[in-house]
């Protein structure tokens, strides 16, 4: 059995993987070189951490995006435009994460980037904004488009205050935008917004809270620079053709959490550049927020923004900008006079949060059993199902895949014997290496499986997901907690493929990523709340390990 040969549509599939592959491996590296680089950011009194952070992230996945760009991308004027617009974009903000610049340097190399997509490409604001019969002169088109590529390059870059922030923020503007690239059938943007993307993803492994590496100046500018200019090729009318109030949706909270803060400084008659603590983030923090809270409040107000966005789509631009104006009022109305309500709300948390735990201590004290104790049973039950269901449902089994089995089993059986003391480690890659291999086959058997098969394998699915949805709620307090990098991994893997199509051969690429998280999310619940299975766990994997190889090459 082999993978047709994959098409033009699935290269932004693999940009995505490029990218995040790159930025995965060379994020550690930088991490490690930080210090002796000097690429590192001191706590402060606007600064949250409490001891130094490498600010080097930004460079792992700049590195990702040109590589997955040059490799995939067709070469043509705009990609040109926009390669040497973020690597002057990033080079400048790296420079400023090293002997931190004066403001009006860091404006010289935002001009600078955006200038190079002014001359390479034809992407500008030529109209007026609502008024679509309404042409701008050229001169005031191509001062409009810099101060655009400037403004969201600066909004992205003030963002950058909480751990997993602004990469998060940007990930969820970039799958509206993949969106609105696969509707409108543009495969140069398409590659460019995914290749950005899976760096980004890639980033937030560790930026999360609590963050390892922070992106730095360098690479906000570049998330914020890249977002620009993949919204003046939403705008234009012979690619997207959405309406300006559509891009600005999708951009959604940074711009306008930075026109709020620009207009407290202006009414206080500070320097707009002389940064405070103002920014939405900041004042949730103020609040009594946990950071993993504060991110995740700040994400849902991202992704109502972005989901208006794509809803209103295909309306005129006066409907457009009014749903953004609308958006605008509410939310400088919450930086305004909202506060109180969000004090309000903070308590009402902290004490539902006291009253869990106390409910957690009181049954640990008098001994109770966890009623759900259970759950974990039925999960331990259900993964060797899993792995068993991939031996007998396959009508064959490829040979490459019988000799990936062996060597996974002989990986898991040498690791055991020569250090064993890194035992978890080994079985989580057998676990999440053999999962993928079980799961294609199970969805890609090589000819169709029959009703009642299909009818057993969505009832599996649909069981398995019952057991870990309650597993993760009810051990949530008890040492297995979801991250914010969680819900966006969950929402890139899935929400885009699944919206867009994307294939390979009849294989589904949404359906199959939900599929697998969840079997991914089993498979930490019994290795965080069951260390003791790990033996069981290694024994099992080897001997289906070694079924499948012999499968492969004896079929019954």
């Amino acid at each position: 059995m082999t993978i047709p040969e994959v098409s033009m549509w699935n290269h932004p599939f693999l940009g995505f993987c490029v990218s995040l592959a790159v930025a995965l491996m060379l994020t550690p590296v930088l991490i490690a070189s930080a210090g002796r680089l000097r690429f590192l950011d001191y706590p402060g009194e606007r600064k949250i951490h409490s001891h130094p952070i490498a600010k080097v992230g930004g460079v792992g996945f700049g590195v990702g995006v040109f590589i997955a760009i040059i490799l995939l991308a067709p070469q043509n004027q705009t990609i040109m435009g926009f390669l040497l617009g973020g690597f002057t974009i990033l080079l400048f903000g790296v420079w400023d994460d090293r002997v931190n610049l004066n403001y009006r340097v860091k404006f010289l190399g935002q001009i600078v980037a955006s200038l190079f997509i002014l001359w390479f490409t034809d992407l500008k604001i030529s109209i007026f904004p609502v008024f679509s019969d309404l042409a701008l002169p050229p001169w005031i088109s191509m001062l409009v488009t810099l101060l655009f590529l400037v403004g969201v390059t600066n909004a992205f870059n003030l963002s950058d205050g909480l751990d997993g922030l602004a990469g998060g923020l940007a990930l969820l503007s970039l799958g509206g935008m993949i969106y609105l690239a696969h509707e409108s059938v543009d495969p140069v943007l398409l590659v460019l917004l995914v290749s950005v993307a899976g760096g980004v993803l890639g980033f937030l492994r560790f930026n999360t809270y609590p963050a390892r590496v922070f992106m730095g100046d360098g690479g906000s500018q570049f998330i914020g620079f890249s977002l620009g200019v993949a919204s003046l090729m939403l705008f234009d009318s012979h690619r997207g053709g959405y309406p300006l109030g559509v891009g600005l949706l999708i951009l959604g909270l940074p711009i306008l959490d930075t026109l709020q803060v620009m207009i407290r400084r202006a009414w206080k008659r500070s320097s707009p550049f002389v940064a405070d603590r103002t920014h939405l983030h900041h004042q949730l923090i103020a609040q009594g927020l946990p950071q993993d809270q504060a991110v995740t409040i700040i994400y849902c107000i991202q992704g109502l923004l972005v989901g208006l966005a794509l809803f209103l789509r295909w309306h005129s631009d006066w409907v457009s900008f009014l749903g953004y104006l609308l958006c605008a009022i509410g939310i400088f109305w919450f930086f305004l006079k909202g506060y109180a309500f969000s004090d309000h709300l903070a308590g009402k948390m902290s004490m539902l949060l006291q009253r869990t735990q106390r409910k957690a201590i009181r049954s640990d004290a008098l001994g109770i059993s966890p009623p759900c104790q259970w759950l974990l049973t039925g999960l331990d039950l259900l993964i060797p199902l899993y792995f068993l269901l991939g031996v007998i449902i396959p009508a064959d089994i490829p040979k490459d895949f019988g000799m990936l089995a062996w060597f996974l089993g002989i990986f898991l059986v040498t690791g055991k014997m020569v250090a064993d003391k890194y035992s978890m480690m080994m079985v989580r890659i057998g676990l999440y290496l053999g999962g993928v291999l079980i799961l294609y086959l199970i969805e890609f058997s090589g000819e169709e499986q029959t009703r009642m098969v299909s009818l057993f394998m969505n009832g599996f699915f649909v069981l398995l997901a019952l057991l870990v949805v309650w597993a993760i709620g009810y051990y949530r307090s008890r040492g297995f907690q979801l991250t914010t990098l969680d819900y966006l991994v969950v929402f890139s893997a899935v929400a885009i493929p699944l919206t867009i199509g994307w294939q390979i051969a009849e294989l589904n690429l949404g359906v199959f990523m939900a599929k697998m998280i969840l079997v991914c999310f089993a498979f930490e619940l019994i290795l965080t709340l069951r260390p003791g299975r790990i033996r069981y766990l290694q024994r099992m994997l080897v001997s289906l390990f070694f079924v499948i190889g012999l499968f492969a090459w004896w079929p019954l």
